[in-house]
């Protein structure tokens, strides 16, 4: 009876699953239509305001990631009411998902209006791309020492 408890309940966090890391939360579609009516200053401030949101819930929703990847962990290999966590938590995928949306509308409205270039449009993805190297080159070096200590 018990061995069919632990069973039922492991399926169940299985199925809940586990919180997806950031990158990994592909831009819901997002009408530019709403958009269409901003001015040039509006559309870069708008920019910059989902920017600064999308960075938040990121990093929220990676939080969210590493203490399911964590739970997940301890549950398979110590305790198993630990996977009963995985479905708790305030996961923000789908909040995510929408900015990341948003973000993506409001650019192709700058875009078409010539309020951005294709070369700052450039330069920021490499921004972007060299922040999330270094950020887990930061967390490899991180885990190295916590290895290394142990």
């Amino acid at each position: 009876q018990m061995k069919k408890l632990v069973c039922s309940l492991s399926a169940a966090a299985l199925l809940a699953g586990c919180a997806s890391k950031s990158e990994n939360v592909a831009p819901a579609h997002v009408s530019t239509m709403g958009y269409k009516r901003f001015t040039c200053v509006e559309l870069v401030q708008e920019r910059e305001i989902l920017k600064s949101k999308i960075v938040k819930i990121a990093s929220d929703q990676d939080a969210k990631a590493g203490s399911d990847a964590a739970a997940m962990a301890v549950g398979g290999i110590l305790f198993w009411p630990a996977l009963l966590f995985l479905a708790a938590g305030d996961d923000k995928e789908s909040e995510l998902g929408r900015l990341k949306g948003e973000y993506d509308a409001v650019t192709e409205v700058a875009t078409q209006k010539k309020c951005i270039s294709p070369e700052q449009l450039q330069a920021e993805e490499d921004q972007r791309i060299a922040a999330e190297k270094a950020l887990k080159a930061k967390q490899s070096a991180g885990a190295k020492g916590l290895r290394a200590g142990t």
